[in-house]
């Protein structure tokens, strides 16, 4: 996947649960591994959205922890599964070239 503007999904959870009330209800949690808060996780629907510029020459590459949980918050019994996304960032041709000197000159001898 290319991801080249904010706001792009980034990946969208797809989780099941059989279970009836407060235990099939899903709240998804990021973990660990936005320390540069690129990333947003809606909680509700397990959506991972880009909302800040990625840039290779920073990072190039991003372990994103999540979690789905399947009770209300702070039920003693509840039950969860992680997963971890493993994010690369490609490098893009984002910087011109620059030269040091705007002239190049040399003198070579004949015959050598």
């Amino acid at each position: 996947m290319t991801i080249s503007f904010q706001g792009t999904v980034v990946f969208q959870a797809q989780v099941t649960d059989n279970d009836k009330g407060i235990h099939g209800d899903l709240r998804y949690i990021l973990v660990s591994g936005n320390d540069d808060n690129k990333f947003y996780l809606d909680e509700v629907v397990g959506r991972l959205v880009l909302i800040s510029s990625l840039d290779r020459e920073t990072t190039d590459q991003y372990n994103i922890s999540l979690r789905v949980e399947d009770s209300a918050l702070g039920s003693p019994d509840v039950k969860y599964s992680n997963v971890t996304l493993y994010i690369t960032v490609k490098d893009v041709n984002d910087n011109p070239p620059v030269c040091t000197q705007t002239l190049f000159a040399e003198q070579i001898l004949e015959g050598k």
